[in-house]
């Protein structure tokens, strides 16, 4: 099902990325030792292991500086940071990939879904920019909380371009060249698909593409404090590198419970880029004076988030070769038989210490490249003769496609079409998670998300998309999005189960 070589050049890049994460520890700059786990108490002032942490995020990255805490607890937290270190009242956000993911629209003040600030205002320029100007932060209301709305942030989403990405929507390019305006203090350029079945992930390639746009449309109206920042949530070690290497990205933000943290960092998030701004965004992750100097950390949290990074894992011991069966069945067979559609990872000989993150990482993209085919053979996203999708229709195809060239996203989203279908897929892959199999997942409210939203995995680190989960909100297309696996092998019970619970409805 899952094509060797989807494999291989996976398995290519996990080597890549274990160079990569070895250079940054060892570096001049980080010069990683024993004494770094120490950890500190009180107020944190002259945190060896914290410096050392900040370096090393920075390195990997890509960018002058970064602040790198535990005490980050989540993705949106850090991105949260960036933003309120960086605008100020009567400033532009400016989100460049659609509406940003549900978690973020109490930051921005968009409230339960709305596209709320979206429009264009009536007016022109010159009367825009005088309103903003001479307008105070408006006093916070009950339901933002101090938002960026209240701060007087105005917000506002370019819509993507459906027709210009096959199987997806894009980012509009056309679009892009003029969409900045004097007020835009932040660009934001969400990596991941994030719950939308409209969009694709998008590439370092497009990102790089779409920095240079936007520094382009800023310098024609003058402005010269834009700031490109990039969600790089679900997106580190998906490719050989990280969006804070490329030219015209000023910010990136991250969560350690992701791809950074390899499963074994318990908390964290991340913000990289140039100095001012990450200083910037440490004075409010903190305070004002205190940013990136202060902040005991408990010894052993600092242990793990250097473990997530490299802890040596090995999976020499691999159980022959599987592929799914007509039945669902997992059936073994013999490599050397041609004709089996063999999925099977190449042992990573070449190199001596694969490390932790990237190979988590990779592993989880094998585990989405197996859904996809599996999946796909079933009848979902307008593939095999099953029916379940539109073919036609650009939400209701996985994504990314099945046999789509990398590089691969962390998440793999698949159109089911019902709610029952998404019910009983999650409910599958808790059923065949090792922490938690007898629990049966509801739909239920999640918090930033204006549906329901179903959830099934079996984490050792709660909450981390690095373990094997299934989510989905209750909406059309009703799309699983599943995402993470410590080895692909993993998504082998979980979905024969899934598959098996779907065919039952269909009875």
């Amino acid at each position: 099902m899952a094509s060797r070589q989807d494999f291989d050049a996976i398995d290519s890049l996990i080597a890549h990325n274990v160079r990569r994460t070895q250079q940054a520890l060892s570096s001049e700059e980080v010069r990683l030792g024993a004494h770094h786990f120490a950890g500190s108490t009180g107020y944190g002032r002259g945190d060896s292991g914290r410096r050392a942490l900040d370096a090393a995020v920075a390195a990997l990255v890509g960018g002058e500086a970064a602040v790198a805490r535990p005490h980050f607890v989540s993705g949106t937290h850090a991105i949260a940071a960036a933003l309120f270190g960086v605008l100020r009242p009567g400033d532009e956000l400016l989100a460049v990939a659609g509406k940003p993911y549900d978690t973020l629209d109490p930051v921005i003040g968009i409230g339960e879904g709305s596209l709320e600030g979206e429009g264009e205002e009536e007016g022109d320029d010159d009367e825009r920019r005088r309103r903003r100007s001479s307008s105070s932060p408006p006093p916070p209301s009950s339901s933002s909380l101090g938002s960026l709305k209240d701060w007087g942030v105005s917000f506002r989403a370019l819509p993507l371009d459906e027709a210009s990405t096959a199987g997806g929507g894009s980012l509009d390019w056309e679009a892009l060249k003029s969409a900045v305006r004097p007020e835009t203090r932040v660009a934001l350029v969400q990596r991941s698909c994030g719950y939308s079945s409209e969009r694709n992930t998008l590439t370092l390639a497009e990102i790089a593409r779409a920095a240079s746009a936007l520094k382009a449309s800023a310098a024609m109206v003058g402005n010269t404090r834009l700031v490109v920042a990039v969600d790089n949530c679900y997106g580190e070690f998906t490719e050989e590198r990280e969006p804070g290497s490329l030219e015209g990205v000023d910010l990136v933000m991250g969560s350690f419970i992701k791809g950074l943290g390899g499963t074994v960092a318990p908390c964290g998030g991340y913000v990289c880029g140039r100095a001012e701004l990450v200083e910037a965004a440490a004075a409010r992750a903190t305070a004002p004076g205190v940013g990136l100097d202060y902040g005991a950390i408990e010894g052993s949290t600092l242990r793990l988030l250097f473990q997530g990074l490299w802890l040596v894992r090995f999976f020499w011991d691999v159980p022959p070769p599987l592929f799914l069966g007509r039945r669902g069945r997992v059936v073994r067979r013999e490599a050397q038989k041609k004709d089996a559609h063999i999925f099977s990872p190449s042992l990573l000989s070449i190199f001596e210490n694969p490390s932790q993150a990237p190979h988590v990482v990779g592993e989880a993209m094998k585990g989405g490249r197996l859904v996809a085919r599996v999946m796909e053979a079933e009848g979902y996203g307008g593939g095999g003769s099953g029916g379940k999708g539109a073919a036609h229709d650009a939400e209701t195809k996985i994504r990314p496609p099945p046999g789509s060239p990398p590089p691969f996203p962390f998440v793999t989203c698949v159109p089911l079409g019902t709610a029952d279908r998404l019910v009983a897929f999650c409910r599958a892959v808790q059923e065949g998670s090792p922490v938690g199999s007898f629990v049966r997942p509801t739909p239920g409210p999640a918090a930033g998300c204006s549906d329901e939203v179903v959830f099934g995995d079996g984490t050792f680190v709660d909450g981390s998309t690095g373990e094997m989960s299934a989510d989905g909100p209750l909406r059309a297309p009703f799309a699983v999005y599943t995402q993470g696996g410590a080895h692909w092998s993993q998504w082998v019970m979980p979905l024969e189960r899934a598959v098996e619970a779907l065919r039952a409805l269909e009875e």
